[in-house]
């Protein structure tokens, strides 16, 4: 039987220090529908009390693009955001709000075959599938559709990193 969704190891961003939380999550709301990703969602948004560190967060963000009739790219993003606390810094003169806290950024993609579900079924198709995978579109999988969902999570990461204000780590 052929996996149908490949996953890849998570992308970790962390960040300590002054951040902006509106600016990220814009951010990254921008990117994915500026790369036309049709189901964008905030699946998950749990705000916990403050307490005298800051507050937390977490939220959880998916998107899906459908890339052709069979293979369609998926990202997960969870934000972990500790100690957040609103603090006004002076830059060139001006007060500034801003926050300033931990946070922890995942991004996780996945590579979903066969979302459509047409070799679903009967076991003729699914012998059908695992030829089509294993003889005709292997490389194709492997070379190119693979990488393109590892570069879509690459800049989505660097597009968060740079809202941050950090450099690569």
């Amino acid at each position: 039987m052929v996996e149908k969704k490949r996953k890849f190891p998570a992308i970790i961003i962390k960040h300590r220090g002054f951040f902006n939380l509106e600016k990220v999550l814009k951010t990254i709301t921008n990117w994915f529908n500026e790369e036309d990703f049709e189901d964008f969602d905030i699946t998950d948004y749990k705000y916990k009390i403050p307490s005298p560190a800051g507050a937390e967060y977490e939220i959880r963000m998916k998107g899906q693009k459908k890339v052709t009739g069979y293979v369609m790219f998926e990202i997960e993003v969870i934000l972990w955001v500790y100690d957040l606390r609103e603090v006004e810094l002076i830059k060139d003169g001006e007060k500034i709000k801003t926050n300033e806290g931990r946070i922890i950024i995942e991004v996780f993609p996945v590579l979903i075959l066969d979302w459509q579900k047409r070799f679903g079924g009967n076991k003729f198709l699914q012998r059908l599938q695992d030829f089509y995978h294993n003889y005709i579109i292997k490389y194709k999988i492997a070379d190119y559709w693979d990488d393109m969902c590892l570069i879509k999570a690459g800049q989505l990461v660097k597009f968060v990193q740079e809202s941050l204000s950090q450099e690569v780590t």
